[in-house]
């Protein structure tokens, strides 16, 4: 048994929602742009990877399964690192063409700016996930 589609949706929305609310203001500072421009961007962001981390956790937890017999609580830890690593890593083909396009930096700087968080980010993807999966464990 996995996560229904709803439950992989609400996981998501509470994902960015924290994430908006404590990275919005790094952003801002670590680019030199207003607090208003960095929360649209951000918003931007977290809206499409609301729609692609559904669909990356889907495909992992499935693959998961099938090469391993594990549920989506059932990670190793070297799996959760692997899980949070490889999800950074697609975010920055979604992430750093909305960087550029909102903030007006040219695509290096967007790129180095998307680096930085990612380290951020799979940090907290690692600690988010296995708190969510300590809270929400899948029921077999």
């Amino acid at each position: 048994m996995q996560r229904s589609a709803l439950e992989r949706f609400v996981q998501a929305v509470i994902y960015e929602v924290v994430a908006i609310v404590f990275l919005t203001p790094v952003y801002s500072f670590a680019l030199d742009l207003p607090w208003g421009n960095s929360f649209a961007t951000m918003t931007m962001i977290s809206v499409a990877v609301i729609v692609w981390v559904a669909i990356y956790n889907t495909i992992f937890d499935r693959l998961m399964f099938r090469w391993s017999g594990r549920l989506a609580h059932q990670k190793t830890q070297m799996l959760r690192v692997f899980h949070a690593v490889l999800y950074e890593v697609t975010v920055t083909f979604i992430a750093v063409p909305i960087i550029i396009a909102m903030s007006g930096k040219d695509w290096w700087i967007a790129l180095v700016a998307d680096i930085g968080f990612s380290f951020i980010f799979a940090v907290y993807t690692y600690v988010f996930y296995l708190v969510y999966d300590t809270l929400r464990p899948v029921r077999a």
